[in-house]
């Protein structure tokens, strides 16, 4: 090594030490950070808690039940999903509503032409006609049976009288004129052929009553299979009426009304105005959300444990929120309502069915045009589901969100005056929203519940340095 490169090296050895000594001196420099002490007691400030969003609970007797943690998959109820169709081809005239569209039981949502309906309509009231003729047959039928009958009895009597009455002169010996026995004879003869003329003319009308009765019958069944045809068309009543008020006003009949069956959200639009329509084909479908079905994902080995308990409280959370985070609180209670018969052979669950009340959305205005949610529970929404399985009373129990695990240990931050320290306790039975607490805590306690984990990164005060936030408070007025 030379003189030269000898020289330059020695200068930056030099140049360090000197920035080194300079740097022990300076009043300025931070110390080195002393070792974070977990169980010192924290003080802050009333702007660090709001920042925090620090909460807290008293600790209480209570009970604490045993919880089966789920997922699942919100769905709308098979009986409360209705579709709105034609049950006659058309032409789709209006239709009123979109889709997230609120609607009630009975609202008019659209409009129908349908020349088959006027023909349906049209015929209706023909055989209606012909039925009040038949009717009115058959009642006239029915009265000249009646006289028939009168009739044949009437002269039934009187062709036995005159019968009785020849048989009376014949065996009588009595002397009479051959004339005059040849009259009672003839006489009694015509009314005997009589007697078999009326029997002949009851039994026709029998036969014609017979007759106009099946064909009574048959119109009835025909007005009938007419209307059910018509009441295809839509389960909702009031349009038959309608169309054939309008037919017997002269008018074709052929235009009604869609009416929404039932009160809910339209969650489908298959047709636009002015578009032909087929039996069969959708227009608009409507669910209603007020109570839903929620598709839990349970084990295999859970089956015969859980798929037994119907009617068992199940909550409903959010996905992806901490105990004590906000909105972690159950958003909807359901039961338990039986298991499904497959189980997925890939990831060995079968379906846990619940049925939930779905509460209105706070969020979710239905606005003037009578949209925005209906619930909480949004079809499809994947959530968290907590089943109840057991519980255990009169326990000292704290809001599992207060709990902290530090490795093995657990621990939480209690309230001590005007500071928090950590506390170490025993958990013992834990459920989705509180935990039992064996030692460490007793009834009244007061815990910190949210803001929890964030106090173990606050370093308490007296780790902060004071000495030198001192020398730096003083340093800075001398400047001035």
């Amino acid at each position: 090594m030379n003189r030269r490169m000898k020289m330059v090296l020695g200068g930056c050895v030099m140049a360090g030490m000197l920035v080194l000594a300079v740097r022990a001196h300076d009043p300025h420099e931070a110390p080195a950070a002393a070792p974070f002490d977990l169980d010192s007691p924290r003080r802050p400030s009333e702007l660090t808690k709001k920042y925090m969003d620090l909460q807290t609970a008293e600790v209480d007797f209570g009970s604490v039940q045993e919880v089966v943690r789920l997922t699942g998959t919100v769905r709308a109820m098979p009986e409360r999903v209705r579709i709105v169709g034609s049950g006659v081809p058309g032409t789709l005239q209006a239709l009123t509503v979109a889709v997230g569209d609120r609607v009630q039981a009975g609202q008019v949502i659209g409009r129908v032409r349908s020349p088959e309906l006027a023909r349906l309509v049209s015929e209706q009231l023909r055989t209606e006609i012909e039925l009040e003729h038949a009717t009115a047959e058959v009642a006239t039928t029915r009265s000249n049976i009646a006289q028939l009958e009168a009739q044949v009895r009437s002269t039934r009597m009187q062709a036995e009288l005159a019968e009785d009455e020849v048989k009376r002169l014949e065996a009588g010996g009595e002397t009479v004129g051959a004339n005059v026995l040849a009259q009672k004879q003839a006489s009694a003869v015509a009314t005997r052929s009589q007697v078999t003329t009326l029997e002949i003319a009851l039994q026709q009308a029998r036969k014609t009553l017979e007759s106009l009765q099946r064909v009574e019958a048959a119109t009835a069944r025909q007005i009938e299979a007419i209307k059910a045809s018509i009441a295809i068309v839509h389960d909702h009543p009031p349009e038959v009426d309608e169309a054939l008020e309008r037919a017997s006003e002269g008018e074709t009949g052929g235009v009604f009304n869609l009416y929404a069956p039932i009160s809910g959200v339209v969650t489908r639009r298959e047709a636009v105005q002015g578009a032909g329509v087929e039996p069969g084909q959708t227009i608009v479908e409507i669910a209603d959300y007020s109570e839903v079905m929620i598709e839990g994902e349970l084990p295999e080995s859970l089956i015969a444990r859980i798929g037994s308990m119907r009617n068992q409280e199940v909550r409903v959370r959010r996905p992806g929120v901490g105990a004590g985070d906000k909105g972690s609180e159950a958003i909807a209670t359901g039961e338990v309502r039986g298991v499904g018969p497959v189980v997925d052979p890939v990831k060995r669950t079968a379906h846990l069915i619940i049925v939930a009340r779905n509460e209105p959305d706070a969020h979710g205005g239905t606005g003037e045009a009578g949209k925005g949610a209906t619930g909480v529970l949004k079809e499809g929404m994947f959530v968290s589901l907590g089943v109840v399985v057991r519980e255990a009373k009169e326990a000292v129990v704290a809001p599992a969100s207060a709990l902290i695990n530090d490795g093995p240990l657990q621990f939480v931050f209690v309230q001590d005056g005007d500071a928090i320290v950590k506390r170490d306790v025993v958990p013992g039975y834990r459920d989705d929203r509180v935990v039992e607490i064996i030692d460490g805590l007793v009834p009244g306690d007061v815990v910190v519940t949210r803001g929890a984990y964030l106090l173990t990164q606050l370093r308490p005060k007296a780790e902060m340095g004071h000495d030198h936030d001192h020398d730096h408070d003083h340093d800075h007025d001398h400047g001035h």
